[in-house]
């Protein structure tokens, strides 16, 4: 029982340490996702396909805020072991896959769910250490840094930018140096031939165009041909073929 504003609140909390969690939460974690009309790092899809291809040698812990058979709110969580053999509680998939990690919550509950989280980090004697890596500036988890005495640092930036209606708007966005640099660029662009954009959507265009996609990821760095290693090859390509069937994915080129 919470109390919000004066008014008695009766919620439960589940926390899943099996992985056919995922299975039996699919239905209900799909139905939250579209309420809150979160960002895909946050869907039923991701995080199950992260499972499959990474989850071997750790243990989920989903924990969930319900109202009734109501599913409010996940923070999906998993138990792993460190180098020096110390378990660590994180958010699954941040470390390594995760640009905008977070808990999933219907608006209102933001601080139901923090309430039982906080309480769940505390009381629980299974880890030795609790890492949130990869939140987002505006990430509802970040508000629990003072839950545990924490102060948020920055690791590293995923750039992101609100785009405006239109190109032109967009350009008077940028400063004069920025600007005279993209037209540059675009001129020489349109000097070595004939440009042409091509998006692909359908399951079909997006599996055909992955090994395009991939052979150009590994050539821009040596940095990123590590990281895309074959089973990272695979879970791309999975989550890539749940994101085409749901309609969230758009794959562009640009040939020459």
């Amino acid at each position: 029982m919470l109390s919000t504003g004066g008014t008695k609140v009766c919620v439960s909390v589940v926390v899943y340490t099996n992985p056919a969690a995922f299975g039996e939460l699919e239905r209900d974690w799909r139905q939250l996702f579209e309420r809150c009309q979160a960002n895909v790092f946050l869907s039923w899809e991701w995080f199950s396909t992260w499972w499959e291809h990474f989850g071997g040698v750790a243990h989920p812990r989903l924990l969930t805020l319900l109202q009734g058979s109501v599913l409010l709110g996940v923070v999906p969580l998993m138990l792993s072991r460190t180098d020096d053999d110390r378990c660590r509680l994180a958010l699954i998939g941040a470390d390594t896959t995760t640009d905008y990690a977070d808990a999933l919550v219907e608006d209102g509950w933001e601080e139901a769910l923090r309430q039982q989280l906080a309480g769940y980090l505390k009381d629980s004697p299974e880890w030795d250490e609790v890492d949130l890596y990869n939140l987002a500036p505006d990430a509802r988890l970040l508000a629990m840094a003072s839950w545990l005495e924490q102060s948020p640092s920055v690791v590293e930036t995923c750039p992101r930018i609100a785009l405006p209606p239109t190109w032109d708007e967009y350009l008077a966005m940028l400063d004069k140096d920025d600007r005279h640099e993209l037209r540059r660029k675009m001129r020489r662009a349109a000097e070595g031939g004939e440009l042409r954009h091509r998006v692909l959507t359908t399951v079909a265009e997006v599996e055909a165009g992955l090994t395009t996609f991939f052979t150009l990821h590994r050539r821009s760095a040596a940095a990123k041909q590590q990281f895309l290693d074959a089973p990272m090859e695979a879970f791309f390509r999975a989550i890539a073929r749940r994101f085409a069937e749901r309609g969230w994915l758009r794959l562009s080129f640009l040939d020459l």
